[in-house]
């Protein structure tokens, strides 16, 4: 069994330069730490920052791949070496039963070069025809994304154009000024989706610029207000019917009450730029009074509250790959 020895701060700084290498995205000792939340795992980490140690490369892996999860990146976190580990991408769909005969047919050693990928995709269609095909095309392709985040692949993954610090989630991503152009780091939707409540630390600005990115992946027409003195209204977008919606974000700590919703409809009601309906995103919920006030009153008011949000990131996340 091979080991590995590390000083005293080796560790989470050889971590550190994987993650950064493999997702372009910078950790703090405090982020590691954090992220580290298996009690064995987390147990290595304080060890190694007092002390140094050896530890089984197995252990090492179990660190780093445990880092990705909690990163959101899931799928970039599992074993890429077997066949039967991308079998689950079809697991309860049309296709399982064909899935598990190429898993039958072919073995379960994963194509390593050109060729055999060649040999594997031609079997395929051979012996399961076009959807084979399809298949095993999406099995290399679960491959290669697998080998590009494994540590015994020491290339970096060139995915992003840029470094990222999850700390930059505390400070606003974009300017204060309207704009159309409206997007959002994939990596830091992948993050909250996995740590959702951290939505509640991360800059307000943040909390319109995802809200927006949300509308704009629907296809909507959208623009992203400025960030002060908006009248109420933070974003705007023409839906599919050609209306124009108002939107109001609340990124409060406690719930949004039925002042809002009220101010909100005064706003739709009364408007010079032809918005009949308004959207209230808040990042926890609405008070009680005020999703009455919708119910019964506000018929041109919607609302997406905090488990809704976290059902917009999954869906954005979707929609980026």
């Amino acid at each position: 069994m091979a080991h590995l020895i590390f000083n005293k701060g080796d560790l989470i700084e050889s971590l550190r330069n994987n993650v950064k290498s493999k997702t372009g995205i910078v950790l703090s000792d405090e982020d590691i730490i954090r992220l580290c939340k298996n009690d064995f795992n987390n147990s290595i980490l304080s060890k190694s920052m007092n002390n140094g140690g050896r530890l089984e490369a197995t252990e090492y892996e179990n660190l780093y791949y445990e880092l990705l999860e909690n990163l959101g990146l899931k799928d970039k976190a599992e074993d890429y070496t077997t066949i039967s580990s991308s079998i689950k991408m079809f697991a309860s769909t049309p296709y399982e039963d064909m899935s598990f005969k190429i898993l039958s047919i072919f073995g379960n050693n994963a194509p390593r070069n050109e060729e055999e990928i060649d040999m594997f995709l031609e079997n395929c269609f051979k012996e399961c025809g076009t959807m084979g095909l399809v298949i095993g095309l999406k099995i290399i392709t679960y491959f290669i994304n697998k080998i590009k985040y494994s540590l015994f692949n020491s290339l970096p993954v060139i995915e992003y154009d840029c470094l990222i610090r999850l700390s930059d989630l505390h400070t606003a991503q974009i300017g204060f000024e309207e704009t159309e152009v409206v997007d959002f780091d994939r990596r830091f939707l992948f993050y909250l989706n996995e740590n959702f409540d951290e939505l509640d630390k991360i800059h307000w600005r943040n909390f319109e610029l995802i809200t927006a990115k949300y509308f704009k992946d629907l296809g909507y027409k959208t623009t992203l207000l400025k960030g002060t003195n908006d009248g109420g209204v933070d974003i705007k977008f023409t839906n599919s019917s050609g209306d124009i919606v108002f939107v109001q974000c609340k990124k409060w700590n406690g719930n949004v009450g039925i002042s809002v919703i009220k101010e909100l409809t005064a706003t739709v009601d009364h408007n010079d730029q032809g918005a009949t309906r308004g959207v209230v995103v808040c990042s926890h919920s609405l008070s009680k009074p005020a999703r009455k006030f919708i119910n019964d009153y506000s018929l041109k008011i919607d609302s997406i509250e905090r488990q809704s949000f976290k059902e917009c990131l999954a869906y954005m996340i979707m929609n980026s790959n």
